[in-house]
C-alpha cells in the first residue's frame, strides 16, 4: 500500500531510512534478477538457433519455458525479497554516526552504480553464462539425442539460477533455502515422475555429473568476480 498510518512524527525516520531503503533494495534486486533471468534464457535460444542454422526451433519445449518462468525459479528468486545487508539495530547505530564516520570508509563494501552499469553487467553476465551452458552443453553431448542435450542444458540453467540466488544475497534467508529446496525437489518429481508429460529424458549419473561441471564452470567465475 502506498498509504501509511503512523501514531507518534518519530517513527517516520524508522518509515523513511529503514523500511524505505528496504523496500528501494529488495524491489532493485528482485528486478535485476528477473532480468537477468530473461537474459540468459534469450542467450541459450540465440545460440541455440545459430547452431542450427536459424531454424525456428525452441531450445526448450512449452514446457519446460513454462516451468522456468514459474514453478521451477518464482520462489527463490521471489524470495530475495526477504534479504538484509544490515540489521535495523545497527542500522540505527550507525544512521546516528554517521557524521562521525569519514565518508571513504562509512561504507567501503557499497559500490555506486549507475543504472546504465548495471544493466550491463546483469547483460554481460547473462551473455557469459547462457553462452558456456549452451556451447559445454552441445559440444559435450552432440551425439546424444536432442532430447538428453534439451535436459541436461535445462537442468544446468536451473541449477545455475539457484546458485545465482544464493550467492548474490547479503544474508541467507531460512526461507531462501526453502524456497529453494522446494523449488528444486519440484523440478526432480518432474523429470523422474513426469518425465512423459514434461518431454525430457533420463539422465545417467555421468551425465549428471558433467550437469554439475558446467553449473560450476558457469557460475564459478561471477561468484570469484563478486
Amino acid at each position: 500500500a502506498a498509504d501509511f498510518s503512523i501514531l507518534k512524527f518519530k517513527n517516520v525516520q524508522a518509515l523513511l531510512l529503514w523500511h524505505g531503503r528496504l523496500s528501494y533494495k529488495r524491489s532493485a534486486l528482485l528486478a535485476s534478477f528477473i532480468i537477468h533471468r530473461g537474459f540468459i534464457i534469450s542467450v541459450i535460444q540465440l545460440l541455440f538457433s545459430c547452431v542450427f542454422f536459424y531454424v525456428s526451433i525452441p531450445a526448450f519445449n512449452s514446457y519446460l519455458s513454462l516451468g522456468f518462468a514459474t514453478l521451477f525459479t518464482f520462489w527463490p528468486v521471489f524470495s530475495l525479497i526477504l534479504d538484509t545487508d544490515i540489521d535495523e539495530v545497527n542500522f540505527h547505530i550507525l544512521e546516528r554516526k554517521r557524521h562521525e564516520i569519514p565518508k571513504t570508509v562509512r561504507f567501503p563494501a557499497i559500490v555506486k552504480l549507475t543504472v546504465i552499469d548495471k544493466f550491463l553487467s546483469l547483460a554481460v553476465k547473462a551473455a557469459f553464462q547462457g553462452s558456456l551452458i549452451i556451447i559445454l552443453s552441445l559440444v559435450l553431448f552432440m551425439e546424444n539425442s536432442y532430447l538428453e542435450v534439451e535436459t541436461i542444458c535445462f537442468t544446468v540453467l536451473i541449477l545455475t539460477e539457484y546458485f545465482m540466488t544464493l550467492s548474490e544475497i547479503n544474508r541467507i534467508h531460512v526461507l531462501t533455502i526453502a524456497c529453494t529446496a522446494g523449488s528444486l525437489l519440484c523440478y526432480a518429481i518432474c523429470i523422474i515422475f513426469l518425465k512423459n508429460l514434461v518431454h525430457v529424458a533420463d539422465l545417467s549419473f555421468v551425465s549428471f555429473l558433467f550437469v554439475l561441471v558446467i553449473t560450476l564452470i558457469s557460475w564459478g567465475p561471477i561468484f570469484g568476480w563478486k
